[in-house]
C-alpha cells in the first residue's frame, strides 16, 4: 500500500448501471484522462489498460460495494469511497449553475480526493470467507425489509375491507397468519342468490371443464373463462386439503395414479370441494368431516375403497365464513 505522498493521480468511476465514467486528473487538477466505458468485461480491461499508464494513482467511487468496486478490488486499485451526500456537496462546487453530466460528477469526485482525499479511509479487501459470508447476510435483510413491506401492505388493505381479521392475529409473520386467506370470501361475497346451483360456482370458479366435441374428436378442456382470483385460491386450498383431508388425498392419489398432472388432479379435487363449498354457503354451516363421510357411505362413492381407514376426515385446510 502506497503511502499518500506518492500519490501522483486522482481518478474517479461515476458507475451506473450499464456504463462507468472515468476521470484522471494531476496533482495540479489538470484532467489528463477522461472516457467511458461500457460495464462488460471488455469495458473492465478497457479501464486497466487506460488506468495503467498512472501506476501511482489513487481512485474514489461514489459507494462501497456492488459490482463496481469488485471490479475494482479485483484490478487491484486502491479505493477510496466516498459518502453520497460529501459527493454532492463536492459537486455543488463544481457546477453552481446546476449543470449535471456524469462527466463533471466524475470530475469533481476526482478533483476531491486530490484536495482532501488524505483525510479518506481507504476501502480494504474483505477476506474471502468473510466477503461470501456477507452477500447472504445482506441478501437476508434485503428479504426481511420485503417481507415488512409486505406486511404492511397487507395490513393497511385489511384495515380497509375486512378490519375484524387485524383483531384475530397479533403476529402476522406466523405461518398460521399467512395461512388464514379470507380470498374465498371475498370472491363469492354475501349474495347467495348469485349462484342457484352448485355447477353455477363450479363455472365460476373455473373448476367445471369445457367440453369439446366435433365429429370423431372428443376433448375435454380447462375452462379459462372465469374468475382467475377465485380459481387461485381453490386450488390452493384443494391442494392444501390433500395432506389434511384422507378422502381429498385419496382422490387427488387416484387421478395422478391414472395419469393425469398435479395441476389437473388438483383441479378435480377443486372441483369437489366447491360443490360441498357451495352447499356450505347456501346452509350457513361449517364442513363436518363425518357428516361428508356417512355421505360416502350413502352413496358408495369410489373414493372410499382408496382411502386409508386409519386416517381420520380433517377440515379443508383453506375455511370459509
Amino acid at each position: 500500500m502506497k503511502p499518500w505522498n506518492q500519490i501522483e493521480h486522482y481518478a474517479a468511476l461515476d458507475w451506473a448501471r450499464d456504463h462507468h465514467d472515468i476521470v484522471v486528473v494531476d496533482r495540479t487538477g489538470t484532467i489528463v484522462a477522461d472516457f467511458r466505458i461500457a460495464h462488460t468485461r471488455e469495458g473492465w480491461d478497457q479501464l486497466q489498460r487506460r488506468l495503467a499508464a498512472f501506476p501511482h494513482l489513487a481512485i474514489a467511487i461514489e459507494t462501497n460495494q456492488g459490482p463496481a468496486v469488485e471490479q475494482l478490488l479485483a484490478a487491484g486499485l486502491p479505493i477510496y469511497p466516498i459518502n453520497p451526500l460529501s459527493a454532492e456537496r463536492y459537486r455543488e462546487r463544481k457546477r453552481p449553475s446546476g449543470v449535471k453530466t456524469d462527466r463533471l460528477d466524475a470530475w469533481a469526485m476526482a478533483d476531491a480526493l486530490r484536495v482532501d482525499g488524505h483525510g479518506w479511509r481507504r476501502l480494504v479487501p474483505a477476506d474471502p470467507l468473510v466477503a461470501e459470508l456477507r452477500q447472504p447476510c445482506r441478501d437476508e435483510v434485503a428479504l426481511i425489509e420485503q417481507r415488512t413491506a409486505l406486511i404492511a401492505q397487507l395490513r393497511t388493505a385489511l384495515h380497509s375491507y375486512y378490519p375484524a381479521a387485524l383483531e384475530a392475529f397479533d403476529k402476522w409473520t406466523s405461518p398460521s397468519s399467512w395461512e388464514f386467506a379470507p380470498r374465498l370470501l371475498s370472491e363469492l361475497g354475501d349474495d347467495r342468490a348469485r349462484f342457484p346451483t352448485a355447477e353455477s360456482l363450479q363455472c365460476y370458479a373455473g373448476t367445471a371443464p369445457i367440453t369439446y366435441q366435433s365429429g370423431q374428436m372428443h376433448r375435454t378442456l380447462m375452462r379459462r373463462a372465469c374468475n382467475t382470483r377465485l380459481r387461485h385460491a381453490v386450488q390452493q386450498w384443494a391442494n392444501l386439503s390433500v395432506v389434511r383431508c384422507s378422502w381429498a388425498g385419496a382422490y387427488y392419489r387416484k387421478h395422478r395414479a391414472d395419469g393425469q398432472s398435479h395441476a389437473c388432479a388438483v383441479r378435480c379435487l377443486g372441483q369437489r370441494w366447491v360443490k360441498i363449498l357451495w352447499r356450505m354457503w347456501q346452509s350457513g354451516t361449517c364442513y363436518d368431516p363425518e357428516l361428508h363421510q356417512r355421505n360416502q357411505l350413502k352413496h358408495g362413492s369410489w373414493v372410499l375403497s382408496f382411502q386409508s381407514p386409519t386416517t381420520p376426515s380433517a377440515a379443508p385446510a383453506l375455511k370459509t365464513a
